[in-house]
């Protein structure tokens, strides 16, 4: 107890820059570039030689991908990307048990944390053990995925997918790609992902690299077809939102505009009325 006691005391007395000098410098729980997970996934799978083998640590991987994995200040697109870079680049049973281990270690209020990239790879991963060590994990696994509930929409002739997404967020987003389709814009080489809030700061390789994460995994074959043969145009929730907010501040005004308008031309004489519809007709006012 004296001992413990003196290196508490010890430790008072070092000065607070000695004490900074101690501490182990945190890197990045994530990279926040799609070159810099990559280049994480591959320096992670490359495991180490014996003769003519190559050796996995498997505990290591779990102690690593694990933080990165539930890392509530990262991108869970970018952890997922990592994750099944990772999973992707293992050979069978070591991207089995690495799975087995990651799902067994989640709680209950950490599977929001995890992207639907993310649960699929681990998916995947998982029914590569035997069907008497991945029971359980298969199950909540499923559960999880039925729970996520990736909404999948054909709008218009544009696959619509929304990931992690409220209800209000994909009323939104069905609303804007009508709109586009009306405008003459709509995306026909392109099918439109629109991701949770937690991906507005995201960088933009990176939720290019999940979009084509999400399409690999998708069961349907022929959503998976169609999805894989074009580019995704990314969108976030709060995104819409905003231009939602923007939309509505913008219409009333002119809803009000035109209503007066109307209640001018209901009080003009029917000549009067003639001449005013012709003239703002050919400005475009009304």
């Amino acid at each position: 107890m004296s001992q413990r006691d003196f290196i508490i005391g010890s430790l008072h007395g070092v000065a607070p820059q000695a004490l900074a000098d101690l501490t182990p410098k945190v890197e990045p729980a994530v990279p926040t570039s799609l070159q810099g997970v990559q280049a994480l996934a591959k320096a992670l799978t490359r495991g180490q030689r014996l003769g003519s083998a190559v050796l996995h640590d498997v505990d290591r991987l779990y102690q690593t991908v694990r933080p990165r994995l539930l890392d509530a200040g990262a991108s869970p697109a970018a952890a997922g990307v990592l994750l099944e870079a990772v999973l992707s680049a293992l050979p069978r049973n070591p991207a089995a048990d690495l799975a087995l281990l990651l799902t067994g270690s989640l709680r209950k209020e950490q599977w929001p944390r995890v992207s639907t990239v993310a649960l699929l790879a681990l998916r995947d991963a998982a029914s590569l053990a035997p069907p008497e060590e991945n029971g359980d994990c298969l199950a909540q696994l499923d559960r999880a995925l039925e729970e996520r509930g990736a909404s999948v929409r054909d709008v218009g002739g544009t696959w619509c997918v929304c990931d992690g997404v409220s209800p209000l967020g994909r009323v939104l987003a069905e609303a804007s790609v009508r709109q586009l389709q009306r405008q003459g814009a709509a995306p026909g080489h392109k099918w439109v992902l629109v991701l949770s809030n937690a991906e507005r700061d995201a960088d933009a390789e990176l939720l290019a690299e999940y979009a084509r994460a999400l399409a690999r995994r998708f069961a349907e074959s022929q959503v998976q077809n169609a999805l894989c043969a074009r580019d995704a145009l990314v969108w976030t929730e709060s995104r819409l939102k905003a231009q939602a907010e923007r939309s509505a501040a913008w219409s009333r005004p002119f809803a009000l505009a035109r209503a007066a308008l109307r209640r001018m031309v209901a009080r003009l004489s029917p000549p009067e009325m003639l001449g005013f519809a012709r003239a703002h007709t050919r400005s475009g006012v009304y």
